[in-house]
């Protein structure tokens, strides 16, 4: 047992602001509710049900894969259709991540750029798509090693 008294402590030392902890004095809410209305996902889609659509990708970043023996990167992408509505996907295979590599690549110097303060070499990358949404139509061959691979058209 401790001589150091319940009351009174927090008086005598003030407790340390914790800039992580949430109020719990108010009611939960729903993480899916709350970040749709924060940062909207949309419904995941997987990319099989995307062959032959076509969409605009508005937001993607790589992610490395842990799902076979040989490390792979595919892309998580956040998405449009045509008529505006949000969804998500993920999208691999070595045709489709060599074209959003390249997109990445271009996003990183534009970024580059406009942390520089470099004006003009923003501009000349905006004047070549960097940073802009990226239209495309997911295709799917049955050619190849597997039973197929994706490809952007």
């Amino acid at each position: 047992m401790s001589d150091i008294p319940d009351s009174g402590v927090v008086a005598l030392v003030p407790v340390r602001t914790n800039p992580y902890r949430l109020n719990t004095n108010l009611a939960p809410v729903d993480w899916k509710r709350l970040r749709e209305a924060v940062d909207p996902q949309g419904e995941h889609i997987p990319a099989r049900n995307l062959v032959d659509c076509a969409f605009v990708i508005d937001e993607f970043r790589p992610v490395e894969s842990t799902l076979t023996a040989e490390p792979g990167v595919f892309y998580w992408c956040r998405c449009h259709d045509q008529d505006g509505k949000v969804f998500n996907t993920t999208l691999g295979g070595r045709a489709v991540v060599v074209v959003l590599e390249s997109f990445d690549r271009l996003r990183a110097a534009y970024k580059d750029a406009q942390a520089l303060g470099d004006t003009a070499r923003t501009q000349e990358l905006e004047k070549v798509g960097a940073n802009a949404p990226i239209a495309l139509t997911l295709r799917f061959s049955t050619q190849g090693k597997y039973s197929g691979y994706y490809y952007l058209d």
